[in-house]
């Protein structure tokens, strides 16, 4: 599995643009949006999402691509600070950021789960 993250910037706030690519010969499932199943690392923090989910489960057979993509100013992200407290949102402040994706799937057949992470993404961000 190949999972490569890239930005596309906006007037508002950067889209963070997700490619997945089942480069394998098993099939997985999973839940193919940035909001289930998918945690964000920005800074060296994890986030995942808190917020209502409406999605349905994918196949993703050997072969298959999967695009999506994410919201990094929503404020459904959420994070668990060093003492348990739960935030809310992701500071994405003007400055140098590094960002990276995992995802959660599960094989078809032999119900393994793995996670797969993305690349790391270096963006700086201009004051707005």
């Amino acid at each position: 599995m190949i999972c490569k993250i890239r930005m596309e910037e906006t007037e508002r706030t950067p889209k963070l643009l997700v490619d997945i690519h089942n480069a394998g010969k098993s099939t997985f499932t999973g839940f193919m949006s940035t909001e289930t199943g998918f945690a964000i690392r920005v800074d060296a923090k994890w986030y995942h999402w808190l917020g209502g989910t409406d999605v349905k489960g994918s196949i993703f057979d050997p072969g298959s691509v999967y695009r999506t993509s994410g919201d990094l100013s929503d404020r459904s992200w959420g994070s668990l600070s060093d003492r348990g407290n739960l935030s809310f949102g992701i500071e994405l402040l003007p400055g140098d950021h590094s960002i990276q994706v995992a995802i959660w799937l599960q094989g078809l057949s032999s119900r393994r789960r793995i996670w797969i992470t993305s690349n790391i993404l270096h963006v700086t961000l201009a004051g707005r």
